[in-house]
């Protein structure tokens, strides 16, 4: 991963990654990808939102019988 702006840092990180052989870009790019998948799964941040959204419409109903008396 490549924090930066740098043009230069990206282009040197590039021609890094060109410069290894194959078998071992694969391996990176594996570990990569579980290591990400590990990171952002899709069911715990599915089920992050529904609890945000459950929240937000818990407290619009709050609002709702508070201060319109439904």
């Amino acid at each position: 991963m490549i924090d930066s702006h740098d043009a230069q840092v990206w282009a040197k990180a590039i021609k890094d990654v060109k410069e290894k052989d194959k078998k071992q870009r694969l391996e990176e790019a594996g570990k990569l990808r579980t290591s990400y998948k590990n990171e952002y799964r899709w069911d715990k941040q599915s089920e992050e939102l529904i609890r945000k959204m459950m929240n937000l419409v818990q407290g619009m109903n709050f609002c709702f019988h508070v201060f319109l008396g439904f």
